[in-house]
């Protein structure tokens, strides 16, 4: 039997807030390597998304960590597991995102799980044993491929 380690939700955040996620693509960036990086460090971020992720996938959270990453068509993405979470939820950006684009995210050993790169679709996954990595892309896509991370843990 095997055990659901990853449960995804598509058109998770209402559309106000999801356009909010995409306008924060648009400047802000630290560049490390060939992709993006931004701390989400406000309320919002670590609190109210936290909660309403919580809501959404019936689990009491605290936040470890909240960012946003960037990533080129050119990254060497490397497999790995996160950790100091028991949970981490990816949100995928880019409101124009093509399904042939790929640009989903790999989970596994042997990368057996995909789960493709949607607009304002949530994963959310159990850490511990799970590695996972992000798929190349298509240079169709003509941008970066954006996501927000939350690293968290549950609360009993």
């Amino acid at each position: 039997m095997r055990i659901v380690l990853i449960k995804v939700i598509d058109n998770f955040f209402p559309e106000e807030r999801f356009n909010h996620f995409c306008e924060l693509t648009k400047s802000g960036w630290t560049t490390i390597n060939n992709s993006l990086h931004k701390d989400l460090i406000e309320p919002f971020y670590t609190e109210e998304c936290v909660k309403y992720i919580g809501e959404r996938f019936d689990i009491n959270f605290k936040i470890y960590r909240s960012a946003m990453h960037g990533l080129s068509l050119n990254t060497n993405s490397i497999i790995h597991r996160d950790v100091n979470s028991t949970h981490t939820a990816l949100l995928f950006l880019n409101s124009n995102w093509q399904p042939t684009w790929n640009g989903g995210t790999f989970f596994g050993k042997d990368c057996n799980d995909y789960v493709q790169f949607r607009p304002n679709r949530m994963i959310l996954f159990l850490t511990e044993g799970l590695d996972h990595i992000g798929s190349s892309f298509s240079s169709e896509a003509l941008d970066f491929r954006y996501q927000a991370i939350w690293h968290l843990n549950q609360q009993k």
